[in-house]
């Protein structure tokens, strides 16, 4: 089993089909906030100085539009031929392209989304517990397409809820809208079997001060019990950090969830010592509320940069870890960088900036023959780093590292 702690760098299909990683029945709970199918792009954190400068570009983290190429047909080919539940979804995925009247070369495919997560919630299926559960987070783009592969994948008989959780309030442009007004996500929670049912600890929201019972009398319990719609009352404010304009969790990533909604699903559905596993680990708030919970935690990111982030988030807010967390697949020493840098030169960049420290990205466009060169100031570099810029032995190692690296990959690929 692969150890607690531990951040993978790849794509998550690849690692959960590992089974000398991820033996079968060895995850307790599994959160995931997949791509969305959103039709959106999504730019790596950016900082605010930045953004109004027309010589400055930002760093497509992901696009998250899809379509049908030849690992799609690969992938539908072999569930065509395998069990009866596989054929099953094969059929799913075609019924949804005859729907949507999709072809092989149409730019927004909800049947090449659809694909791609059958195969990767069916490698979470085989990796999790028994006893265990897990939570798909989506939005209505494509939550009821996703809930016939959960039914298919985990039985219809373990799904338990469709949460609603309410963004927060509603402002600016999207109260122009003619129509009701989106103003939710969707999480979909089923469990691996019926024996997860012993596993899940209700929780409650407090009584206010002045609640009375319909006989006048003080409440005795332990408050109201939490429904299946969050942030939907006074007693229950669970807000998206992202309509926060203040917020102290934010890192700029335009999807990242607030830690407490993570904390709320980690304490329902597990115990201290439980393994939680987030396949899409984005800029780490699973891991977060993980660790600060007391349980065991992996993460896996298809981004080189965001595994940085993640660590260094960690190592911010829990400093025993500086030397307890491991990441598989980043380069570790200069002939992997070179790889790297040879095989996806935006990757290394990605890289390169997260083990600088840096929170945010950004292209300059005013030097010309640098236009593929990672450029980094310290207004990039969290405040702690910044502030330990008199100890060379923690900034100059890194810095140099990287400005090593550059020159070897200037050399040696033409890396400018």
């Amino acid at each position: 089993m692969v150890p607690n702690r531990t951040l993978f760098a790849n794509d998550c299909l690849d690692v959960l089909s590992a089974t000398y990683i991820f033996p079968d029945n060895s995850i307790d709970l599994i959160y995931l906030d997949p791509p969305f199918n959103s039709k959106s792009q999504y730019n790596l954190p950016f900082p605010k100085e930045y953004k109004k400068r027309a010589d400055i570009k930002p760093v497509m983290a992901f696009n998250d539009t899809w379509m049908w190429n030849d690992d799609c047909s690969h992938h539908l080919e072999r569930l065509e031929y395998g069990s009866f539940q596989d054929q099953t979804l094969a059929e799913l995925v075609k019924l949804t392209k005859r729907i949507r009247s999709e072809r092989d070369n149409t730019k927004d495919s909800m049947s090449a989304y659809l694909i791609n997560m059958a195969v990767r919630l069916k490698a979470m299926h085989r990796v999790l517990k028994p006893t265990g559960s897990i939570y798909l987070h989506c939005d209505p783009t494509a939550s009821h397409y996703l809930k016939l592969l959960m039914d298919n994948i985990f039985g219809k008989e373990n799904f338990r809820n469709e949460i609603i959780w309410r963004i927060g309030w509603v402002s600016g442009y999207k109260t122009q809208k003619i129509g009701w007004i989106r103003n939710h996500d969707t999480m979909l929670y089923y469990l691996a079997s019926d024996q997860a049912t012993d596993k899940f600890n209700k929780e409650y929201l407090p009584y206010p001060k002045d609640y009375r019972r319909r006989d006048g009398s003080l409440p005795s319990g332990r408050g109201f019990p939490i429904e299946d719609t969050w942030n939907c009352s006074s007693g229950d404010i669970l807000d998206s950090i992202m309509i926060k304009s203040f917020s102290k969790e934010k890192l700029g990533y335009p999807t990242q969830k607030t830690l407490a909604l993570l904390e709320r699903i980690i304490k329902a559905s597990s115990n201290e010592g439980d393994v939680v596993l987030d396949p899409f680990c984005g800029c780490g708030t699973t891991v977060h509320a993980a660790e600060k919970l007391g349980r065991q935690w992996v993460g896996i990111n298809i981004s080189q940069f965001s595994n940085g982030l993640v660590r260094n988030r960690l190592r911010r807010h829990f400093p025993k870890l500086r030397n307890e967390i491991e990441i598989r697949g980043n380069p570790i020493s200069v002939s992997d960088a070179l790889a790297l840098a040879k095989r996806d030169r935006f990757e290394f960049e990605k890289w390169a900036c997260g083990e600088i420290g840096a929170e945010g990205m950004y292209h300059g466009t005013r030097l010309s023959r640098c236009r593929w060169r990672c450029r980094w100031d310290y207004s990039l570099l969290p405040h702690k780093t910044r502030a330990e810029i008199a100890r060379p032995s923690i900034f100059h190692r890194a810095s140099e590292k990287w400005e090593s690296i550059t020159r070897q990959c200037q050399s040696t690929h033409r890396y400018h």
